[in-house]
C-alpha cells in the first residue's frame, strides 16, 4: 500500500507544495513515517530514504539509509538528512557530492536558504577511488550554486600525505578539472634532482593565480615563481605571466655544476572590442640569462614568447587598416633593430570608375634603433634614424577567356634623418611588373588533373640612392636595380573532385635576370616544389638546380609515415650548397645581382651544409611511450661532422603520476635526466 499525502497548510506558510510518497507508512501524534523507503519532493529538492520521518508540527524531515538528495540539480549522498522546509535548511551527515568533475565530501554538510553548501571537515578531490591519490582537506569550505568555494584552514595531501598548507583558499572549481597542486621530480647528470611544485593558490571568476617552488637538495639550489591567469568577464580580454627567480645550477651554463642568480619574466595580453575593429597584442621575455629559456622550456612554465617583447594596436575599418607597433630590446645580450614605434595606415583599394584600375596606398613612419649585443659594443656602432615609407601600387587585370594578365606599376620613397655620412637622405625608386597565367583542367574516371602554367616579370629602377650611402635595418631598406622573370607551370592532382587537399602537387620553375648581373648563363637557376598527401603518407620535396655552377643548389626531402595508431616516423634530409644563400625571403632576388659572387661565398650567407633529420614515436603498450629523434650534420666547411640524439620513455606508474626517462647525446655533452610529474 503506498500513501500520497497533501499539505495545505505547509503550503499557506512556506509558499511551495510538498508531496510526500511514501511505501507502508505510519501516522501518530502529527508525524508520518516509514522504514520501507519513500520520496519528498518540493520546489528545487527530491529526498529519497529508506527510513522518512515526517513532523507536520516542525515541517521538517530525517532521513536515513540508502538517501539520495537531488538539491537544485546537484545530487548529494550521505549517512542521514535533516532538513527544515521552512527555514528551508538542512544538514547531510557524512555527506558527499559531485559536480563538474569533483567529489566533495564532508562530515557534515549544510544546505543553506540560498542554496550555497557549507561543508565542515570537507576532502575534494578528482579522483574516483574511496583513497583518492590526491585531495584537499580544509576545515570549512563554502560551495556556492556555480561551484565557487571559499575554504578555511586548507591542506593538500597526496596519499594521505599533508604536504601544505594555506590558512585560506579561494577557487571556482568549474574552470579547472584536475589538482590544484601538482608535483614534479627531475634528475639530470651532474646536477642530482630537483623537487617542484607548483600549486593554484587562488581562482575566481577573472583571475587564477600559482605559485611555484624548485628545490635542488644535493647543492641547496631554490627558485620560486609566481604565475597569474587574468580573463575579463566579457571575455575581451586576457593576461597571462610567468615571473621565476632561482638560485641553481643551470645545464647549458659554461660552469654547469656553479649556481647562479637567474630570473624570467614572461607575458602575454591579448584585448578587442566587441566589434573586433581594435585589436591588442603584446608579449614581453625579459631574462639575465641567454641560455635560461633553454632550461625552461616546459609546457606549465612556457608561454612561447619566441624570447621576444613587442606590442601592437590594430584598427580595422571598412576603409583603412591603421596599426601601432613597437619592438624595445629589453635584453642586453640581443641585438636587433628596435621599433620605437611603428605606424602603418593601408587604405583600402581604390577602383578608378568602371576602368577596372585599382591603386593601393600604404603609408609607414617609425623610429629605428639598431643596436647590437652589449657582448660586441665595442666592435660595432649602434645606429639609428627616423624612417618614413610611402608605397603606391596600381594594377589591372585583363581576362583574355584563355589567359589574364595584370599587369602594375608603383613607386616607393624613404625618407630617412639619419645615415653613415651623418645626414639626411632620401630614396626613390619605381617598381613594374606583370602576372601572366591561365588554368587547364581536365577530368580523369577517378581523378582531376589542374595544370596552371604562368609567368611573373618584375623589375626595380635604379634607386636614388645607393645601399652603401644608408643604414640597412632590414630587407625593406636594401634596394637595388632588378629585372628578373620567374616562369614555369603549378600542377594539382585530385582524387575527389570534392577534395579540398590535393594529392599530389608540383611547382617547376625558373629564374632568368635581364641586365648586368653576375651570373654567367641567361637561366641560372631552376627549382622544383613537389608534395605528395596520401592516407597515412606524406611526402615533401624542394630541388634547386644551380646552372651557372652547374651543382645542386638545394634539396629538401621530408616523410611523414603513420605506420599504426600506435607507430609514426619521419625523416628528412637537406642539403644547401654553399651558393644558395641564407635569406629571409627566398623570393627577393634583389641580394644575388647586387654583390659579387665571390664576396657572397666569402661571408656569413654561404653556409654549404648537409642535415639529417629522424624521429619516430612508438606506444608499445597502453600508457607507454617511446620516442627516439636523431639530429646529423656534415659538409659543413671544416667542421667536423657531428651526430646528436635523444631517446625519451614515458609511462604513467599510476593514475595520477607519469614517469619520463631521457637519454640526450650532444656534441656537448651527454645527459641522463628523469622526471616524474603529477598530471591531474
Amino acid at each position: 500500500m503506498r500513501f500520497l499525502f497533501f499539505l495545505f497548510p505547509v503550503l499557506l506558510l512556506a509558499q511551495e507544495q510538498i508531496q510526500i510518497d511514501l511505501h507502508e507508512p505510519t501516522y501518530s501524534q502529527g508525524v508520518l513515517q516509514t522504514e520501507t523507503g519513500g520520496v519528498i519532493t518540493s520546489d528545487g529538492l527530491r529526498i529519497q530514504a529508506r527510513n522518512i520521518s515526517y513532523d507536520r508540527e516542525k515541517n521538517c524531515i530525517d532521513a536515513s539509509g540508502d538517501l539520495l538528495i537531488d538539491y537544485d540539480g546537484r545530487y548529494l549522498g550521505g549517512l542521514r538528512l535533516v532538513y527544515n522546509f521552512t527555514s528551508q535548511e538542512g544538514v547531510v551527515y557524512e555527506g558527499r557530492t559531485m559536480s563538474e568533475g569533483w567529489f566533495i565530501s564532508g562530515k557534515e554538510i549544510a544546505l543553506k536558504c540560498d542554496r550555497s553548501l557549507q561543508v565542515h571537515d570537507a576532502t575534494i578531490t578528482t579522483s574516483e577511488n574511496a583513497k583518492p591519490e590526491w585531495s584537499v582537506t580544509a576545515k570549512e569550505v563554502s560551495v556556492e550554486d556555480q561551484l565557487r568555494i571559499e575554504a578555511s584552514g586548507v591542506s593538500f595531501r597526496v596519499v594521505e600525505l599533508p604536504l601544505f598548507y594555506l590558512p585560506r583558499f579561494k577557487s571556482n572549481l568549474r574552470f579547472f578539472r584536475d589538482s590544484p597542486i601538482r608535483y614534479k621530480i627531475d634528475w639530470a647528470t651532474a646536477q642530482g634532482p630537483r623537487l617542484s611544485m607548483r600549486y593554484r593558490v587562488y581562482s575566481w571568476d577573472f583571475l587564477d593565480l600559482f605559485a611555484r617552488l624548485d628545490l635542488r637538495p644535493s647543492n641547496g639550489g631554490v627558485g620560486g615563481a609566481i604565475e597569474s591567469d587574468f580573463h575579463s568577464t566579457d571575455g575581451l580580454s586576457r593576461m597571462v605571466t610567468r615571473n621565476y627567480v632561482g638560485y641553481d645550477s643551470f645545464y647549458n651554463d659554461n660552469h654547469p655544476k656553479k649556481e647562479r642568480m637567474r630570473f624570467r619574466l614572461q607575458g602575454r595580453f591579448t584585448d578587442h572590442n566587441e566589434k573586433g575593429t581594435i585589436q591588442s597584442y603584446a608579449v614581453w621575455d625579459k631574462f639575465n640569462d641567454k641560455y635560461m629559456p633553454g632550461d625552461f622550456a616546459s609546457s606549465d612554465f612556457e608561454l612561447s614568447t619566441a624570447r621576444r617583447s613587442y606590442a601592437w594596436v590594430r584598427q580595422i575599418e571598412d576603409r583603412h587598416i591603421a596599426s601601432i607597433y613597437s619592438n624595445p630590446r629589453i635584453n642586453s645580450f640581443q641585438g636587433f633593430k628596435q621599433e620605437l614605434p611603428t605606424a602603418t595606415l593601408s587604405l583600402r583599394p581604390f577602383q578608378f570608375g568602371s576602368s577596372g584600375l585599382v591603386m593601393d596606398n600604404r603609408l609607414k613612419t617609425s623610429y629605428l634603433d639598431y643596436s647590437f649585443s652589449d657582448d660586441i659594443d665595442d666592435l660595432l656602432r649602434d645606429f639609428h634614424a627616423i624612417r618614413l615609407e610611402s608605397n603606391q601600387r596600381l594594377y589591372r587585370p585583363f581576362d583574355f577567356g584563355v589567359a589574364t594578365l595584370t599587369p602594375d606599376v608603383g613607386f616607393t620613397g624613404i625618407y630617412y634623418n639619419n645615415s653613415p655620412g651623418d645626414g639626411d637622405v632620401g630614396q626613390l625608386l619605381f617598381r613594374y611588373g606583370a602576372y601572366l597565367t591561365t588554368h587547364l583542367r581536365k577530368n580523369y574516371q577517378s581523378f582531376s588533373h589542374l595544370l596552371r602554367p604562368y609567368a611573373e616579370f618584375r623589375g626595380i629602377t635604379d634607386p636614388t640612392t645607393s645601399p652603401d650611402s644608408l643604414y640597412i635595418f632590414d630587407l625593406a631598406d636594401g634596394y637595388n636595380r632588378l629585372n628578373f622573370l620567374r616562369w614555369g607551370t603549378h600542377s594539382d592532382i585530385y582524387g575527389d573532385k570534392w577534395a579540398l587537399t590535393p594529392l599530389f602537387s608540383a611547382d617547376l620553375y625558373a629564374i632568368t635576370f635581364f641586365g648586368a648581373t653576375p651570373f654567367s648563363t641567361a637561366i641560372p637557376k631552376a627549382y622544383a616544389d613537389l608534395n605528395c598527401n596520401l592516407l597515412r603518407v606524406q611526402l615533401f620535396a624542394n630541388l634547386g638546380w644551380n646552372f651557372d655552377e652547374q651543382l645542386l643548389d638545394r634539396a629538401n626531402f621530408r616523410a611523414l609515415i603513420t605506420v599504426n595508431p600506435d607507430c609514426a616516423f619521419s625523416v628528412e634530409y637537406r642539403h644547401r650548397s654553399r651558393f644558395d644563400w641564407r635569406k629571409v625571403d627566398y623570393n627577393n632576388y634583389i641580394l644575388d645581382v647586387t654583390r659579387p659572387i665571390d664576396v657572397m661565398e666569402d661571408s656569413p650567407l654561404s653556409d654549404g651544409r648537409n642535415t639529417f633529420l629522424g624521429r619516430i614515436q612508438m606506444n608499445p603498450r597502453p600508457g607507454w611511450t617511446i620516442r627516439f629523434e636523431t639530429h646529423s650534420g656534415w659538409g659543413r666547411g671544416d667542421e667536423p661532422a657531428y651526430i646528436e640524439y635523444k631517446g625519451s620513455l614515458y609511462t604513467m606508474v599510476t593514475s595520477n603520476w607519469r614517469l619520463r626517462l631521457t637519454f640526450l647525446h650532444t656534441v656537448r655533452a651527454n645527459k641522463f635526466t628523469f622526471s616524474l610529474k603529477m598530471v591531474n
